[in-house]
């Protein structure tokens, strides 16, 4: 079988070879681009700021907190409950009772059984 005489065989390769050789070589180029470029960390999205409270839905604000007790649900506000929590927190129980039984209408019997089943993560 006769070459002809025009092409080139670069030291005796095939030129099917030679054209593997180059597509292996621009695939190789091209998955490292793109693996560097899909690899790459991307920028964390900007942090929301946490809203205030004068950016809160009045809604949140103002809505009671409705408690199960023996059967009858109690409405206690956020103000009350966080004032509880707090005087919970700071370990003045008789006061925290005394301040569930105004915000609730309870007897002090049954709002220091509440006061002592709230959980600790409550307090």
């Amino acid at each position: 079988m006769e070459r002809l005489a025009g092409s080139s065989n670069l030291g005796g390769i095939p030129p099917e070879w030679i054209a593997l050789a180059m597509g292996v070589g621009i695939g190789l180029l091209l998955g490292f681009v793109l693996g560097q470029w899909l690899a790459a960390p991307k920028p964390a999205p900007p942090a929301e700021p946490e809203a205030t409270a004068a950016e809160t839905p009045e809604s949140t604000a103002t809505d009671s907190v409705g408690l199960v007790i023996d059967g009858r649900i109690v409405e206690l506000s956020p103000l009350a409950l966080r004032r509880i929590q707090d005087l919970l927190g700071t370990g003045s129980k008789a006061e925290a009772i005394q301040k569930f039984s105004e915000a609730t209408g309870l007897e002090r019997a049954e709002a220091g059984a509440v006061i002592d089943s709230l959980p600790k993560a409550v307090r």
